[in-house]
């Protein structure tokens, strides 16, 4: 899911310049997307509360409240390219902090900030100094029943910060084993992939956290996935998300996350100059395995 953009580098390198004079080759047909797998989902060890009735999904964004939490998380790619005759692979390790802040700003409405601080980095089984690499953040503009509106990167190589996905709440009021169905639209213009698809959110009863009497959700993503220009290509991505909601306090408590993706491409290189070489196709395939532990801080 993230540290996508060097991949996207390769592939386009040399697509741009003076065409070459040869014909252009056929596309090679991209071979059919593996099945995908996600980790057991780690054991409930909270206390069961009585079902109840139904919650309001909604946030408390009243003006001036403060909503912080921490968060871990890991990041594996592995990258195979072959381009001209030649082939290879890459494998990318990375470990981040973050924190993540809901700030109410009155009527419904208010602002998220995210900032994933990269902890280590592991390219090609040698380590990285993760201060060479800029935080990602984000700010973004949401409403109470957690529909993001609108998002803006500050700082940092990814285009997607997922937090409308991690922070998911269902489209209307559900009682236990009920589920809703969210679509989810995002990435779109950017230098990262567009993700299209939708999520499935299940009530899955009430469990005590700590202090917390809260809405177990336990929801399935799954999204289509495309590159941006100037590779083509296929890509799909699945999710599980269980998070604890407290509807008494109207935010989440905990989040937990793991998400799998494979995406196969191509781009037509093309000689700059004379004398390089014909034109010919470069097809890449990129994996990646992510997960997300997120916490309230309690204050």
């Amino acid at each position: 899911m993230k540290r996508t953009a060097a991949f996207f580098v390769i592939l386009s390198v040399s697509a741009c310049g003076k065409p070459s004079e040869p014909s252009l080759p056929e596309p090679p047909e991209l071979p059919p997307l593996p099945e995908l797998s996600l980790p057991a989902a780690a054991s409930d060890d909270y206390v069961a509360l009585p079902a109840g009735e139904a919650f309001e999904p909604a946030w408390n964004l009243g003006r001036g409240t403060r909503h912080v939490y921490e968060g871990r998380q890991t990041a594996r790619a592995r990258i195979e390219m072959t381009a001209g005759g030649t082939s290879g692979t890459g494998t990318t390790d990375v470990r981040s902090q973050g924190l993540v802040e809901f700030i109410g700003g009155g009527e419904g409405r208010g602002r998220a900030r995210c900032a994933w601080t990269p902890k280590e980095i592991v390219v090609n089984d040698e380590a990285k100094n993760p201060n060479d690499e800029q935080p990602r953040r984000f700010e973004c503009l949401l409403r109470e029943d957690g529909v993001f509106t609108s998002s803006k990167k500050m700082s940092g190589s990814a285009d997607v910060h997922y937090l409308d996905v991690l922070f998911a709440l269902p489209p209307m009021p559900l009682k236990p084993d009920e589920a809703a169905e969210r679509e989810l639209h995002f990435g779109a213009g950017t230098a990262d992939y567009a993700h299209h698809g939708r999520m499935r959110l299940r009530h899955a009863g009430r469990r005590k956290v700590g202090r917390h009497e809260c809405v177990k959700l336990v929801s399935e993503v799954d999204l289509s996935l495309t590159p941006p220009p100037p590779a083509h290509g296929i890509g799909r991505m699945i999710g599980r998300v269980i998070s604890y909601f407290d509807p008494e306090e109207r935010r989440f408590v905990q989040v937990d996350a793991d998400f799998s993706m494979v995406a196969r491409h191509r781009a037509l290189v093309q000689p700059r100059e004379e004398g390089q070489g014909e034109p010919h196709w470069s097809l890449g395939t990129l994996r990646s395995d992510t997960a997300f532990r997120i916490r309230l801080r309690e204050e």
